[in-house]
């Protein structure tokens, strides 16, 4: 009697007993590596748009802190998928195996299809996710080379809340000399031409133009620069 009722204390131990405390431990390094794993795919994505148009990520104010920050919907989806196959990993034991071991058994063979399954179903959908971004950037800047502009990329069914998958931009935009005529014969040759803005960073403007096929960097105090917004919905028609 009292060895069944040992059994029965061991069993509610077992079941009970989930390495939650130890993944708790390790939280914040999981957390930190996830982070360098998600800049260092983010970055590339980056790079397939702006090195395709001769612009250095950089140049328009993408740091590391920038692109998680600017790229809050990549994250939050990546975070959330990294949780949920974390969750798919942990295996924890069951009463079953002491009360009834051919149930336990049978139990234990389904449990392991549906969690191969649910493994791999989620390792599908992360590499979807990771190359439909990738593929969209690559063909964003196929869009800016064709004289289109782009708009950053949302969530498909969240594009009037500000989650952002990718913050790349490219903005129809107009030029005109800051200073007097032929005090910057840079600034000169862009009037009248039809041009995208990209962004800036440190006092410098970066654009496109696509009919020259390359990118044109001009100070900021050199310019009065206007542009079509095209990331409100519906976009403005120049957009």
């Amino acid at each position: 009697m009292v060895g069944r009722d040992r059994q029965a204390v061991v069993g509610e131990e077992d079941f009970t007993d989930v390495p939650w405390g130890d993944a708790l431990k390790h939280a914040p390094a999981v957390l930190a590596l996830a982070a360098l794993v998600i800049y260092g795919y983010l970055s590339i994505c980056y790079d397939a748009f702006y090195r395709a148009l001769g612009v250095d990520p950089g140049d328009v104010g993408l740091s590391y802190a920038a692109i998680l920050a600017r790229s809050s919907g990549f994250v939050i989806a990546a975070c959330f998928l990294l949780l949920i196959a974390a969750a798919l990993l942990i295996d924890p034991p069951t009463r079953a195996e002491l009360r009834h071991p051919v149930a336990a058994r049978l139990i234990s063979a389904a449990a392991g299809l549906i969690s191969f399954a649910s493994r791999w179903l989620a390792v599908f959908v992360v590499g979807t996710m990771f190359l439909l971004v990738f593929t969209q950037a690559e063909d964003a800047a196929r869009d800016v080379r064709a004289g289109n502009p782009v708009r950053p990329l949302h969530p498909p069914s969240f594009a009037s809340i500000p989650l952002v998958i990718l913050a790349i931009r490219a903005d129809p935009a107009t030029v005109e000399p800051a200073g007097k005529p032929g005090d910057s014969p840079a600034a000169d040759r862009l009037r009248g031409r039809r041009l995208l803005y990209l962004g800036q960073a440190d006092g410098t403007v970066v654009l496109y133009d696509a009919a020259a096929q390359r990118a044109v960097y001009v100070p900021a105090s050199a310019v009065i620069l206007q542009v079509a917004n095209c990331r409100g919905t519906p976009p403005r028609p120049a957009c």
